[in-house]
């Protein structure tokens, strides 16, 4: 069986899984380097092993509820949540408080002043 043989569907999502480890296997070691420049080597590797460990718990319930339910129940309800969260998040940010307290005291560069838009005139 040829790769040009195999249903577009199927082709699109094994081309996209590819993109989607490949990019995975370049961002981790970055990430881990960023997390020890930040955190230390320590929380770094406990905050690695986490995220592997939830991964691969994930995907035995995954596993077990597509088994149960059906992969397209599952997609579709993922899909769902995710834009649930989404869409719960950005409201939260536009809300008139703003983001959260711990949110603004995160970042590393001071809030930029408003602008308005179009810039005032320049004055003479």
């Amino acid at each position: 069986m040829n790769f040009r043989d195999l249903h577009p569907n199927i082709r699109l999502r094994i081309c996209v899984g590819f993109v989607q480890r490949l990019l995975s296997v370049m961002l981790m070691p970055l990430l881990i380097i960023h997390l020890a420049a930040l955190y230390g080597a320590a929380t770094a590797g406990a905050l690695t092993l986490a995220v592997a460990a939830a991964g691969i718990a994930s995907n035995f319930i995954g596993g077990h509820l597509a088994d149960v339910y059906g992969r397209r129940p599952l997609l579709v309800a993922g899909e769902l949540g995710c834009d649930r969260l989404l869409r719960a998040a950005r409201a939260r940010q536009l809300a008139p408080g703003g983001p959260p307290a711990w949110r603004r005291s995160c970042s590393s560069s001071p809030t930029p002043a408003p602008r308005s838009w179009p810039p005032p005139p320049p004055t003479r």
